[in-house]
């Protein structure tokens, strides 16, 4: 009997940290509200809670705490979750799961970043975030299958309700939606909500306040699509500024040197931070070499600071 070795195999099982840096992603989650989770005492919203490396949290419940640092695994559960925080550090070996690619997320998940102290500068990403470096792992995979965007199938009307567009496949009842401009005035831009849908007609919960023009026209024997294009805001995995903040400090995405995130279906909403400077709704800064990273099939909806940028980061 090899004594050396089966000490060695308790010690792992213990610490779940064997084979020189086990995450615990290979591990089951233990629920949020758990006390074995938290060494007997479940984290309230005032808490600054810390994920530990070799430690993987099930998300089973509506949660907000006061800031959030992973270093472990934070992984959503199959069921709707809301979770709030001033902001959110996903760092060394940490991840924070919400679907895979293998396993896309099919239930809704919001995470609602909150105004706390606005001159706090975590980590050099400042506050309202959503970051991840020095190995930290984001991962959202929601829906998908449907049409992102499409166009109008010709022109409409000013006070029109019901419009048809070429291609709204996936789309249902409850979705938004944005009909963009018909003109050169991006503020023409509407948005909508889908009451009823019947193959490619869209009854919507208010009337065109502009006229959409557009149609297929001959210009100088080519033919150019002059029809609006009309784009589905609604992902099942959103991340958000606070709705309550009543200026321009929204939320920020970021992804620093050492750090990576696989973004795939959510709606960034109320995120940027105005007149602030690297504080985007996603941001690769000064990440090197981001190869295999992307971020796809997503929407910035309501920016506060431009969208998305990618800043000295190669090969997103």
């Amino acid at each position: 009997m090899n004594i050396r070795k089966i000490m060695s195999t308790l010690l792992c099982s213990v610490m779940l940290a064997c084979g020189g840096g086990n995450d615990g992603t290979d591990q089951p989650g233990v629920g949020w509200n758990d006390p074995v989770a938290w060494d007997g005492q479940v984290p309230t919203p005032e808490s600054e809670v810390t994920i530990p490396a070799g430690k993987k949290i099930t998300l089973d419940s509506d949660v907000c705490v006061k800031t959030l640092m992973i270093e472990g695994v934070l992984e959503f559960a199959d069921k709707d979750i809301k979770l709030c925080a001033e902001w959110i550090m996903v760092h060394g070996k940490g991840r924070l799961v919400i679907g895979t690619e293998e396993k896309p997320y099919t239930h809704k998940a919001t995470i609602t970043l909150v105004d706390g102290d606005r001159s706090a500068n975590i980590m050099e990403m400042g506050t309202k975030f959503l970051g991840a470096m020095d190995g930290g792992r984001i991962e959202l995979h929601g829906e998908s299958g449907f049409a992102p965007w499409t166009k109008l199938a010709g022109p409409v009307a000013v006070g029109t309700k019901t419009i048809e567009v070429v291609d709204a496949s996936g789309w249902k009842a409850g979705d938004s939606i944005v009909v963009a401009t018909g003109t050169s005035n991006p503020d023409d831009a509407e948005v909508f909500e889908i009451i009823t849908i019947e193959g490619q007609k869209l009854e919507l919960d208010g009337a065109l306040a502009h006229a959409r023009p557009g149609e297929l026209q001959m210009i100088e024997g080519r033919s150019v699509d002059m029809r609006a294009a009309v784009g589905r805001l609604t992902r099942n995995i959103v991340i958000t500024g606070d709705p309550k903040t009543k200026d321009d400090f929204g939320g920020h995405i970021m992804v620093m040197q050492g750090g990576s995130a696989f973004v795939d279906g959510v709606e960034l909403q109320r995120m940027g931070q105005f007149d602030h400077l690297g504080r985007y709704p996603f941001h690769w800064h000064i990440a090197g070499d981001v190869t295999g990273q992307y971020i796809k099939n997503s929407v910035v909806n309501r920016s506060f600071q431009r969208g998305i940028v990618v800043h000295s980061s190669q090969n997103a």
